[in-house]
C-alpha cells in the first residue's frame, strides 16, 4: 500500500498517482470521497492519464438532483467507456439483502399471497441507535433521504415487490427492479415527513440554520397489476445502521373467531441479525374460543452459518416465549 498526499484541484497530484501505478493496466478507482468532488475527481483522472485501461467506482449518492445526476453521468462517460463505470449501491452486497430476493422467489408458498389481493400494506423501517458521529460535513450535503432513501430502502422495496426474474444474473434481476421504479408516481410533498434530530446543529460541520434532514418518512404506491392500492411506507430513515426491517401486513380475516383479528404479517430482519418471521392467530389455552397473537421466527446464527427455527413467540414480541425445537436443528 502506498500514499500519495496533494491537493484534488491540482492536476500534478493525479499524474503522482499515474506515476505509482507503474505497470497497472486495469487500475481501479474507488472514489470514496464526498460526493461533490466525483466531477473534478473523475475530469483530473482523463486529464493525467490515469483512465486509460481503468476502471471508476461510484458510490451513492449519484447527483443532487436530475439535472446533477445526468451531469456527473456526462462527465464519466467522457472520461471512460460505459462497460468501464461502476454505479454501485453497497448496501446490494450485503447477505441479507440479497436473500430478500432468495427467500421471495426460492420458495413456493409465498408466491400466491404476495400481492394486492392479500397483502393490505408493507412497512420498510430503518432504525437509529446512534448520531451523526462527526459526518456533519457529509450530511450537511446529503441528508437521510440522498443517504439511504433514494438508494438502500428503494432497493429493498424493488427486491420485495419486483416480479420473478427470467434468471439470477445482475441484468435479468435490474430488468425486474426498473418495472417496479417506472411503475411509481412521482413522490407528492404531503407524502414525505422531513425532520432533523435535536443536537444535530450543534455538530461539526453543520451550519447554525441547517435545514438538512436527519429523519425522513415516505409513503408511495405503485401502480403495477400485483401491487396497485397497496400503501408502501419507508421510514423512519436516519443516521443509524443499526435495525434495518421490512413488514408486509396481510389483509384480516373475516370476524369469525375473534372481533377484531390482528393482522398476519411476514417480517423480514436485515441487520443487525437476519430474521424472517411470520405473525399469525393461535388459540389462547382455555376452554374459551379465544385467539392470541403468535409469531413464528428462523433466524441465521452467523457463528454457526446455518438457518435455525428459533422459537414461537405468543402475545406478541413482549410475550411467553416456548422453545419449539432444539437449537442446532436446520
Amino acid at each position: 500500500m502506498r500514499y500519495v498526499d496533494g491537493d484534488y484541484k491540482d492536476l500534478s497530484t493525479f499524474q503522482s498517482v499515474r506515476k505509482e501505478l507503474g505497470a497497472a493496466e486495469h487500475p481501479a478507482h474507488y472514489l470514496a470521497i464526498p460526493p461533490v468532488l466525483f466531477p473534478l475527481v473523475v475530469e483530473q483522472l482523463g486529464k493525467s492519464g490515469c483512465a486509460k485501461g481503468a476502471r471508476v467506482i461510484v458510490e451513492k449518492p449519484f447527483g443532487r438532483d436530475l439535472e446533477s445526476a445526468r451531469s456527473l453521468n456526462a462527465t464519466l462517460l467522457s472520461n471512460f467507456s460505459e462497460s468501464a463505470i461502476y454505479r454501485i449501491d453497497h448496501y446490494l452486497g450485503k447477505e441479507p439483502v440479497q436473500n430478500l430476493v432468495f427467500f421471495r422467489f426460492a420458495n413456493t408458498f409465498l408466491e400466491p399471497v404476495w400481492n394486492r389481493n392479500y397483502v393490505e400494506s408493507i412497512q420498510i423501517t430503518m432504525a437509529e441507535n446512534f448520531g451523526v458521529q462527526g459526518r456533519g460535513v457529509f450530511y450537511e450535503e446529503a441528508g437521510a433521504i440522498r443517504d439511504v432513501v433514494q438508494n438502500h430502502l428503494l432497493q429493498v422495496l424493488v427486491n420485495l415487490t419486483m416480479e420473478p426474474p427470467a434468471a439470477t444474473d445482475s441484468e435479468s434481476i435490474r430488468d425486474e427492479k426498473v418495472k417496479v421504479l417506472k411503475a411509481i408516481p412521482a413522490i407528492r410533498p404531503d407524502q414525505v415527513v422531513r425532520g432533523q434530530f435535536n443536537g444535530y446543529r450543534k455538530e461539526k460541520g453543520v451550519a447554525a440554520d441547517s435545514q438538512v434532514e436527519t429523519f425522513a418518512a415516505v409513503q408511495l404506491e405503485i401502480h403495477s397489476w400485483r401491487w396497485h392500492g397497496v400503501p408502501i411506507s419507508s421510514g423512519p430513515a436516519s443516521v443509524c445502521r443499526d435495525l434495518h426491517g421490512s413488514n408486509g401486513w396481510f389483509r384480516r380475516p373475516p370476524a369469525i373467531f375473534a372481533a377484531t383479528p390482528p393482522p398476519n404479517y411476514l417480517r423480514f430482519r436485515v441487520s443487525p441479525n437476519v430474521t424472517i418471521a411470520l405473525g399469525a392467530m393461535g388459540k389462547k389455552p382455555g376452554e374459551e374460543m379465544v385467539g392470541e397473537p403468535v409469531e413464528l421466527v428462523a433466524a441465521q446464527h452467523p457463528s454457526a452459518e446455518k438457518w435455525m427455527l428459533t422459537n414461537v413467540c405468543w402475545g406478541g414480541h413482549e410475550g411467553r416465549r416456548h422453545q419449539l425445537c432444539p437449537r442446532g436443528l436446520r
